[in-house]
């Protein structure tokens, strides 16, 4: 029996993928991209091949396939009308197509009791495989070797390090989006993203997607750009920067612009960052660090006055700045000293005065939502902030965790003070626009 699906069932982008006849077939990109629902089209055309097939479907973990592939393989024949041609077995979650014999059976990587039930498979099809092992591909590719049969296998995934097996087994060692001819010879790679799929709203599914990297249950590089990303620690405080991405070398002050200038008080070393943006928050400017120590206020604001014009800077930073500290001379006030050594009027100096609750958490989950949705927001050369950023990293409570290093994480906090005080207002309107719930 000959299927022919209507256009309507699959893009043109995927059509390739439907015709291949490759003996490896790598299909992986970003979330949302189609490849599963084409992946389980080619397999049912298979299916209705008059030719023995026997179809193996695999996840890593057994208990996994029951809402993964399998409902996803009736789901789309029962979309596709195909329901009478196919009985289900909802126990052991075989399909058996009743017009040709040719089955579909289930496997998982952890029950090596059913082995035997992979005896003359024709086509494997592993998704997620970046969650097992070179040994467990290695495994199954060696059962495919039914007499009289062109054996494929197809892989899914979506990419995650650059380091990982999946990477340097299937690609090329020098196209890390080519397929690795020189071990798997016949080799089909098909690379998507969200934006190749037809069958979703792609606003929405962005910013669904958007929001989940925000908030770190997802990566921007892997997740939406489907693109090889770098092995980073876990449980960074910021882990949305991307130095490729956000920094620029000719970042500069412009003239019709205020300096902002955030400090982080009662700490060593004296720490402040320099930034600007335009009144709306379009774009968004890191210019200069401030490091030095041992030091103090008084000599944080020499340095201030021989770097800027201080009639045109705004200062802001933490509550703490407010309270006596036996750091500065006289026991003043931080920002009593910052006001009276740069000359600065009241308003000039724009700070919160108490820390609401849940204020580190806010800060964290601020910088981040900006660092990933801010379309122009760069940072010149800032190499202690770089390096706070990527060894930083967070408690149980979401707080910074400072006590590896205590002369860490105080630019993180001029950074996020700065954008809690003049962006918040920011990722509120950003929310409404993309109808991001928070």
């Amino acid at each position: 029996m000959k299927i022919i699906l209507d256009e309507s069932a699959y893009s043109s982008k995927f059509l390739s993928l439907l015709e291949t006849t490759a003996e490896y077939v790598i299909a992986f990109g970003g979330r949302g991209g189609g490849k599963t629902h084409h992946i389980i089209l080619k397999l049912i055309l298979a299916s209705f091949s008059n030719d023995y097939q026997k179809i193996i479907y695999v996840n890593k973990v057994f208990r996994n396939i029951k809402n993964a592939q399998f409902a996803t393989l009736k789901r789309v024949i029962e979309e596709l009308g195909l329901k009478a041609y196919f009985k289900f077995y909802e126990g052991d979650y075989r399909i058996v197509n009743k017009v040709t014999g040719n089955w579909f059976i289930p496997f998982g990587m952890d029950d090596s009791e059913s082995t035997k039930a992979l005896d003359n498979p024709t086509i494997m099809w592993w998704d997620e495989i970046t969650q097992g092992s070179m040994d467990d591909f290695l495994a199954l590719n060696n059962l495919l070797r039914t007499p009289g049969a062109n054996p494929q296998f197809i892989v899914s995934f979506n990419p995650v390090n650059e380091k990982h097996w999946v990477r340097t087994f299937f690609f090329s060692e020098n196209d890390a989006y080519k397929g690795n001819v020189e071990l798997l010879k016949d080799v089909f790679v098909h690379h998507s993203t969200f934006e190749d799929n037809e069958f979703i709203d792609q606003q929405k599914y962005l910013n669904k997607l958007n929001l989940q990297i925000v908030k770190g249950e997802a990566n921007l590089e892997c997740d939406r750009f489907g693109r090889w990303g770098n092995v980073k620690k876990q449980n960074l405080f910021i882990f949305n920067f991307d130095q490729k991405k956000h920094t620029c070398q000719d970042v500069t002050l412009v003239d019709n612009e205020y300096i902002e200038i955030s400090i982080d008080f009662n700490v060593e070393p004296m720490t402040a960052i320099v930034a600007q943006r335009d009144y709306y928050n379009r774009w968004i400017r890191y210019v200069q660090e401030y490091r030095i120590g041992p030091s103090d206020i008084y000599e944080l604001c020499e340095r201030i006055k021989e770097d800027h014009d201080t009639t045109r800077i705004i200062v802001t930073g933490d509550s703490s700045g407010w309270a006596r500290s036996y750091m500065n001379r006289g026991h003043k006030k931080g920002y009593e000293i910052i006001k009276e050594e740069l000359n600065l009027e009241d308003w000039q100096i724009k700070t919160p005065k108490g820390k609401p609750a849940n204020y580190i958490q806010d800060k964290r989950r601020l910088a981040n939502y900006i660092l990933g949705l801010h379309p122009d927001i760069k940072f010149g050369n800032m190499p202690f902030l770089f390096n706070d950023f990527d060894s930083v990293q967070c408690n149980a409570k979401g707080e910074m965790n400072k006590n590896k290093d205590p002369q860490k994480a105080h630019l993180i906090d001029c950074f996020c003070d700065h954008l809690y005080t003049f962006c918040k207002e920011w990722e509120h309107e950003t929310a409404k626009q993309t109808d991001i719930k928070e």
